[in-house]
């Protein structure tokens, strides 16, 4: 990771789950390197640049085969997606290279002395941790799609994005 995108090597981790899982997984892994001190802030943001993208679920399943209706076409898509996440990060590695910032990034491995390590003993307490908070932003994120949802179900009824689009198509 360093050489190529010059990010840390727990960036791979990142951009791995990132392409696997979709979004919001990438930036969430991202934001918690960030958290955790794992990470500079120019590093997490050159991170953030390349590892939130759509999953392989939305782009062969979704798009591919039920808008196009061939799984070639979301293959090809979903291969497109990653070559440009590279690129992205490729591109932005020399993004703020020389740049200080105030953080209290502690040095090369990143990790402080007062974090705690996994063991049998607060394997527990860790796993909950994880589990409340991805359900938390799963429940955010769906939380935002129903707000949104319902704007959009509005303006529909109400027949103002039919009104919208009738003016611009006759204005131009």
């Amino acid at each position: 990771m360093k050489p190529i995108f010059n990010i840390c090597g727990e960036g791979a981790f990142a951009f791995v789950m990132g392409m696997i899982s979709g979004y919001p997984v990438g930036a969430k892994i991202a934001s918690s390197f960030r958290q955790n001190n794992i990470c500079s802030k120019e590093e997490c943001e050159r991170l953030l640049a390349f590892t939130n993208n759509s999953g392989p679920l939305f782009i062969i399943g979704t798009v591919g085969i039920l808008m196009f209706k061939n799984t070639t076409i979301g293959i090809l898509l979903f291969i497109t997606h990653i070559l440009a996440c590279l690129t992205v990060g490729f591109l932005f590695r020399y993004w703020k290279r020389n740049k200080k910032s105030p953080s209290t990034f502690s040095g090369p491995s990143g990790f402080n002395q007062d974090k705690k390590t996994v063991t049998f003993s607060n394997l527990g307490e860790i796993l909950a941790q994880s589990i409340t908070s991805s359900i938390s932003t799963i429940l955010l994120i769906g939380g935002f799609m129903v707000i949104f949802s319902s704007i959009i179900s509005i303006f529909k009824a109400s027949r103002a994005v039919t009104k919208f689009n009738t003016f611009f198509n006759t204005s131009f």
